[in-house]
């Protein structure tokens, strides 16, 4: 959340839109006319207590503004736009990922920090939100400033669980290709429901009513939900589980992995931890953005791409490693919205539990921060960022400890990191 400066919007209000207004409030203010123009804009960084007094004083006496407004009506909480597309959609649907007890099939468990991820987005969605009100209004808050509070457009929401590989498998194991197979086939079924959860004499109708103001958030990341692999191969043409990250224009015979990073379909990658990792190694299954080598070729970071954690593409075409460890570690966030048909979908989450869990606590901070930088044309918004947090290594080496809380500690705000306009757009031209 950002907080908005609204003298344009005020002086609008007042009828003070005429193309000398700038040079007028100078003068009348005493403030630098290229500084009034950046008030103005809410371009300038700080707004000066001295300033905001002339401001005021110029507004009670030539327009008779109550002085009991001010200075509330100059300010507004701006709403994260990322969080105001989902709160604004109509129905909604989540998913998380379910793992298998080895010795007792019937038990299933989630991802603790998944579903902590899960409550704390439901809880940023749901609470009502301050939105202000034209100058002149009648609703008031009761200190005079001109706001509201408004909900969330909720109407329908419906979660799914969808089953996740339980770890460690190694390349080549016979269990993969047995895990793989039921993993395709139930996150195939997540993944329809999650687009469309409409009862299917409505879905039924086909291509003719596709579902409209929708929201699909998958949280996780694919190595704890398989259906977030389908929506990023959809959402940028690539083929799902195959581990040569090409796109699907691709030769069909071309099988071997991407000689160059630039080569593959999606723009950042989830190197698995390996057996270096121990009790933590992932499970190795395909993935389209996930596997243990970036490309066939050299690569210029992440050690050639032996260390575990996340990459993504710059604009120069290189790719930068923010890598898993002690003190360091990286989640993704990618959402895509049609705007003909004003559906949204999301896939968010941690490379490990700790980053999933930070990403959890910072949610509203980040969110702030995920419109920016963002892919757009005439159909859909694109965007990805990476977020870096940095860790404490005490709360990510302690052991578990009654009475001791459990969540990471950050030793600075996180990086929201966008990938730019045009790295989404180099991949999204392939597909169209």
């Amino acid at each position: 959340m950002k907080v908005h400066f609204r003298l344009a919007e005020v002086l609008a209000g007042l009828g003070v839109i005429d193309r000398g207004r700038i040079l007028r409030l100078a003068k009348e203010t005493g403030i630098e006319r290229h500084k009034m123009s950046r008030l103005i804009e809410n371009s300038e960084a700080k707004v000066g207590l001295d300033d905001l007094a002339a401001i005021c004083r110029y507004l009670i006496d030539v327009h008779g503004v109550d002085a009991r407004d001010l200075p509330g009506m100059l300010f507004e909480l701006e709403p994260s736009r990322f969080l105001s597309l989902l709160r604004t959609r109509t129905s909604l649907s989540t998913c998380f990922g379910v793992r298998q007890f080895a010795l007792d099939p019937d038990i299933r468990w989630t991802s603790g920090a998944d579903t902590y991820l899960h409550g704390r987005l439901l809880e940023t969605l749901l609470k009502p939100e301050f939105a202000s009100q034209p100058i002149g209004g009648e609703e008031r808050s009761p200190n005079g400033s001109p706001e509201r509070l408004t909900y969330s457009t909720l109407r329908q929401f419906h979660q799914e669980q969808v089953r996740a590989v339980t770890g460690p498998i190694r390349e080549g194991d016979e269990r993969l290709s047995e895990s793989a197979a039921v993993l395709r086939e139930d996150a195939e079924r997540v993944a329809r429901l999650m687009r469309d959860p409409r009862p299917s004499d409505v879905a039924g109708v086909g291509e003719t009513a596709p579902a409209v103001d929708h929201a699909a958030i998958m949280l996780g990341s694919v190595k704890s939900n398989p259906v977030c692999e389908l929506t990023v191969a959809r959402i940028f043409n690539a083929i799902p589980w195959q581990r040569h990250g090409r796109a699907r224009d691709a030769a069909e015979s071309d099988t071997a992995l991407v000689q160059r990073p630039a080569d593959r379909a999606v723009p950042f990658f989830l190197r698995y931890r390996d057996d270096r990792h121990r009790e933590l190694a992932d499970a190795q299954f395909h993935s389209c953005h996930a596997g243990l080598r970036l490309a066939e070729g050299p690569v210029n970071c992440g050690d050639n791409s032996t260390t575990a954690g996340i990459y993504y593409e710059l604009d120069s075409g290189e790719w930068e490693c923010i890598p898993s460890s002690t003190t360091r570690d990286a989640a993704v966030v990618l959402y895509e919205f049609d705007t003909r048909h004003r559906n949204m979908e999301v896939v968010m989450g941690g490379f490990s539990s700790d980053a999933t869990l930070a990403l959890a606590m910072h949610l509203e901070t980040i969110a702030d921060r995920l419109y920016e930088g963002h892919y757009q044309d005439a159909e859909r918004i694109v965007g990805v960022y990476v977020i870096d947090l940095h860790f404490t290594a005490r709360t990510r080496t302690a052991p578990a400890m009654a009475g001791v809380s459990q969540l990471p500690e950050l030793t600075q705000p996180p990086e929201v990191i966008p990938l730019s306009s045009e790295v989404i757009a180099r991949r999204l031209k392939r597909v169209e």
